[in-house]
C-alpha cells in the first residue's frame, strides 16, 4: 500500500507501507518513507487507522504526550501505549560505505519481540523471514 498525503498546510510525504503479518488486532509493517519529512511514518500509520503503539502523540494525544513528557502519565497511560517507545524501528538501509552500496540491516529489537509474542501466534523467525525477503526484494529492483 502506499499513502501519499498532500495538504495545503504541509508539504509532500509519501510512504509505503508492506504488511508482515497481521491478526485481529494488530499489523506488523515494513515501513519505506519516499520522502523525508519529520513524522512522516507516524503520521501516515494514524491517518491509515494503524497509529504506532507506544506513540504518546499519534495513538495518543496531545494531553497524553504532555502527561509524558511532564513525568505525569498515569497506569491507564502507560497500559494503552503497552510499549515504553514507538514501536518504529530502522531495521534496513542502504548506504555508500567505501565506495560501494552496502545494504545495512538490523535485528528486531529484543522489547518488540518480547511484545510480538505476546500479540502474536506466528513465530519470530518467520516474521524476519518475511521481511527480509521483502528487504531483499525492494534491494534487488533499486
Amino acid at each position: 500500500h502506499c499513502f501519499d498525503e498532500k495538504s495545503l498546510d504541509g508539504k509532500h510525504a509519501q510512504t509505503r507501507f508492506h504488511k508482515i503479518a497481521q491478526n485481529e488486532s494488530y499489523v506488523l509493517a515494513l515501513a519505506r518513507p519516499i520522502t523525508g519529512r519529520q513524522h512522516q511514518i507516524r503520521v501516515h500509520a494514524m491517518i491509515n487507522g494503524l497509529p504506532l503503539i507506544g506513540d504518546k502523540l499519534y495513538l495518543g494525544s496531545f494531553k497524553m504526550f504532555q502527561r509524558f513528557k511532564d513525568g505525569l502519565a498515569s497506569k491507564e497511560d502507560h497500559d494503552q501505549m503497552q510499549l515504553a517507545r514507538h514501536a518504529l524501528h530502522a531495521i534496513s538501509l542502504k548506504a555508500k560505505y567505501n565506495k560501494e552500496e552496502v545494504v545495512f540491516t538490523s535485528k528486531i529489537p529484543e522489547d518488540f519481540i518480547n511484545w510480538i509474542k505476546e500479540k502474536f501466534t506466528i513465530s519470530i523467525n518467520e516474521i524476519e523471514k518475511r521481511a527480509q525477503d521483502e528487504i531483499d526484494k525492494y534491494f534487488s529492483k533499486v
